[in-house]
């Protein structure tokens, strides 16, 4: 093909109509990049709006610690997740004998990311953290508890409401379940 001015000229003719068949293809091609590039975009939102978003975190957190609504507590364990990365670290701080010392958690927060995250703006994973410093919790067992004063209580409640086993007179006073036992 291409020796002489014939097969030049069909040759010239073939390529005009592949282009002319590719031409809308390639159209679509680039308006399809177009529409995922709009789709994938990052909006950044200002910084009124991330204090609102992180406002909302907080109130979900104490919706969650004082309610036995379980969807509650689980939006609560969501944003922990999120805001510690899925990660805290726990140590045994004290002597590791029995009944004495106590656990430490240490995260590193990301509330920016997980305001962001929580409210459906996409966060690459590359995205820095925050600047915030290491958190620590220390989980150290309450006070001890008054015995004479915890049955006297108790059996109070008994006295009032004589159909409540230990456990649920136990559990209605806050006592640990086997607190009431004993």
């Amino acid at each position: 093909m291409g020796d002489s001015d014939e097969d030049r000229k069909q040759s010239q003719q073939l390529i005009g109509v592949i282009r002319s068949e590719i031409a809308p293809l390639e159209q679509e091609l680039h308006l399809q990049r177009q529409m995922q590039a709009q789709k994938n975009s990052v909006s950044v939102p200002d910084e009124t709006s991330i204090e609102r978003a992180s406002r909302n975190l907080l109130s979900i957190l104490q919706a969650g610690a004082n309610t036995d609504d379980v969807d509650a507590r689980l939006k609560a364990h969501r944003v922990i997740g999120v805001v510690t990365g899925g990660r805290i670290e726990l140590e045994q701080m004290g002597p590791k004998t029995l009944h004495t010392g106590f656990i430490r958690g240490s995260f590193q927060p990301n509330v920016i990311n997980a305001a962001l995250q929580l409210h459906g703006v996409a966060v690459p994973s590359t995205t820095a953290r925050d600047p915030a410093p290491k958190q620590q919790i220390d989980f150290v067992r309450p006070p001890e508890i008054d015995p004479d004063r915890d049955a006297e209580r108790l059996m109070a409640l008994l006295d009032e409401q004589p159909r409540l086993t230990l456990r649920e007179a136990g559990r209605q006073l806050g006592m640990p379940r086997n607190r009431a036992a004993s």
